[in-house]
């Protein structure tokens, strides 16, 4: 009824002994797995047991030693025995993820301390993800480590060594048996950026000494530093430039009278004073969000509200997503300048011609003579000499809908006039823009 995998079975028992038992089952299920007990040491039996395919033959008394050697090589038989490498890589992951390993399966990948016994932890990690044999072959055969708890993994994002110490141990003897680690690191990829951290510590702290050290690298890979940075060290890089005040302003004033050298200069000027602080990418992208959004406030206050939808239309990559995706200096500065920018030319096109109404005349012509074309907002807006964002802030203005919606309103009615003239609505699909027959129908019922 069970169809069990592993079957223990005496030789002696009553209607019908073990031996005739395994000869009917392994008719019917020739997978199941054998061990057999037996107080009889006859020679004839182990024989038997042996054509009959028995996994194990254990003569009484019976001990927990014996049947668990006979269970793990069962176990091993039907691949359900996890390799000591598995092992590893499980109790690895409940240390990071939960700051805690069940004993057995620490007990099981053959650590050299007992998990009692931890109480220090150091983990390393690289921006390079890519499995490296030279640290795998460092780890297996360094003597400096043999008496720690060392775990390596890659990640899609990353390579992470983990060290763990007993009691005696110290940040200072880790960091020396590691130097192996970081060497191979820097010695094999050119742009690697490499963070760690470490604490004094049972294994409930050991996430958070992860976090720490994933932080370390992505400081490092901000800064463009190659060198390992210290987790540590981060906590003197807590505050912005003195003159944090002064680069606002000049930065504001800069997009008022949208001067883009000077916005270029003001922004620069503010990325070199924080490179030279080593100021942490999470400040750093505070104050650049905060100014955006200050320049917003102006661009509102100058135009009444013209333009306000540039980032949050819908249309547009909000500001704290395209900041937040910034990984180093140049990046971040390039995305600043670009954002100030928009904001500064915005004002200035409101200034120079109010709504534009006559650009926005020109792109309604265009889609009314081009609506079978695959119009993008990049293509109508350059149609009319604006930026993406602000084009689609001033076209729903004025039209009062999006370009997207009054273009499928225009592809509708040219619709309905091709049916009534007798075409098929997969021609009409076409004929109005749509490649997609289904999508169209969806469209059209809508």
């Amino acid at each position: 009824k069970e169809r069990p995998q592993i079957v223990l079975t005496d030789i002696r028992m009553p209607g019908m002994d073990g031996l005739s038992i395994i000869e009917k089952v392994k008719c019917i299920y020739p997978g199941i797995q054998f061990i057999l007990f037996s107080g009889y040491t006859d020679f004839e039996y182990a024989k038997k047991a042996i054509v009959l395919g028995v996994l194990d033959y254990i003569v009484k008394p019976v001990t927990a030693a014996k049947v668990e050697e006979a269970l793990r090589k069962a176990l091993g038989n039907l691949g359900l025995l996890k390799s000591s490498e598995e092992t590893r890589e499980l109790v690895k992951e409940e240390l990071i993820r939960a700051g805690e390993a069940a004993k057995e399966n620490w007990d099981a990948a053959g650590m050299p301390i007992s998990i009692e016994d931890i109480r220090g932890c150091m983990i390393l990690v690289c921006s390079v993800p890519v499995q490296n044999l030279r640290i795998r072959e460092f780890l297996n055969h360094s003597t400096g480590l043999k008496k720690y708890g060392v775990f390596y993994s890659v990640y899609p994002q990353m390579q992470m060594v983990m060290c763990l110490a007993a009691v005696n141990s110290h940040k200072e003897e880790l960091q020396k048996s590691l130097e192996g680690v970081l060497r191979i690191w820097q010695q094999d990829y050119e742009e690697a950026y490499i963070g760690f951290s470490y604490a004094a510590a049972v294994q409930t702290k050991i996430p958070e000494v992860f976090a720490q050290a994933k932080q370390a690298m992505a400081y490092g890979q901000f800064l463009g530093n190659t060198q390992p940075v210290d987790y540590q060290m981060l906590r003197q890089s807590k505050r912005l430039p003195d003159n944090i005040q002064k680069c606002e302003r000049a930065i504001l004033e800069a997009v008022r009278v949208n001067r883009t050298e000077e916005i270029e200069e003001s922004v620069s000027d503010f990325i070199m004073e924080c490179r030279d602080k080593n100021t942490g990418p999470e400040l750093v992208k505070h104050f650049v969000l905060e100014t955006i959004y200050s320049a917003l406030g102006l661009m509102k206050e100058q135009t009444g509200g013209m333009g306000e939808g540039i980032f949050t239309d819908g249309e547009e990559t909000p500001a704290h997503v395209e900041v937040g995706r910034c990984t180093n200096y140049p990046e971040l500065r390039s995305c600043f300048f670009q954002k100030l920018c928009d904001i500064s030319r915005t004002m200035e096109n409101v200034r120079a011609g109010g709504r534009k109404r006559l650009e926005i005349q020109e792109v309604q012509n265009y889609i009314h003579s081009h609506y079978r074309d695959d119009l993008t907002l990049f293509d109508l807006s350059e149609k009319a000499r604006m930026t993406p964002a602000y084009f689609s802030s001033v076209f729903r203005q004025e039209v009062g809908t999006t370009y997207i919606k009054y273009l499928t309103q225009v592809r509708m009615e040219k619709a309905k006039q091709l049916l009534n003239e007798g075409y098929k609505v997969f021609e009409v699909s076409q004929m109005v823009g749509y490649e997609n027959y289904r999508y169209f129908c969806v469209l059209f019922k809508k």
